[in-house]
C-alpha cells in the first residue's frame, strides 16, 4: 500500500547479430561492412575466440560501433564452441546489454542478407544462408 511501482523501458532491437571468430581479421571486415550497410543496421557483437592475428583490435578500429567480447585462448581451444553454443550461453558471452527480439548467430565469413519478410524467425526457413536464429 502506497508503494510505487516503477516501470523500466528498454529499447529492444529486432535482431542482434553475434559473430564468433578466431584469427579472421582478413575476412571479418567484409562481413561486418555488409551488415552495417543494411537498411536496418542490426547491432553487431563479435565474440573473439583467442585470436593471435589482432582481430579484436582491427575490428574495433575499423568498426567502433561493433561490441567486441574476448574469449580467453584456453577457453576458445576447448572446441571452437562458437557455432554450437546454446542461445543462453551466447547471451552470457555477449557484452551487456544484448537486448533483442531475436539473436542471429553468424559464421565469421558468412554474408547475411539482413531481412526477414515475415518478421524475426522467418529467415531460416525462407533464407537458409542466414543460418540459425534463436528467438528471445
Amino acid at each position: 500500500m502506497g508503494a510505487s511501482t516503477s516501470v523500466t523501458t528498454k529499447v529492444v532491437n529486432q535482431i542482434t547479430v553475434v559473430i564468433a571468430s578466431r584469427n579472421r581479421a582478413d575476412v571479418l571486415p567484409r562481413t561486418i561492412a555488409r551488415l552495417r550497410a543494411l537498411p536496418d543496421r542490426p547491432p553487431v557483437i563479435l565474440v573473439d575466440n583467442g585470436s593471435s592475428d589482432g582481430t579484436p583490435y582491427r575490428i574495433h578500429r575499423a568498426f567502433p560501433e561493433v561490441r567486441v567480447a574476448r574469449e580467453p585462448a584456453a577457453r576458445a581451444a576447448v572446441g571452437q564452441l562458437a557455432a554450437r553454443l546454446p542461445r543462453a550461453l551466447w547471451r552470457r558471452r555477449a557484452p551487456r546489454p544484448a537486448v533483442e527480439a531475436a539473436l542471429a548467430r553468424l559464421d565469421d565469413a558468412q554474408l547475411w542478407h539482413g531481412y526477414f519478410p515475415d518478421g524475426p524467425g522467418s529467415g531460416p526457413r525462407s533464407r537458409p544462408e542466414v543460418g540459425r536464429l534463436a528467438r528471445g
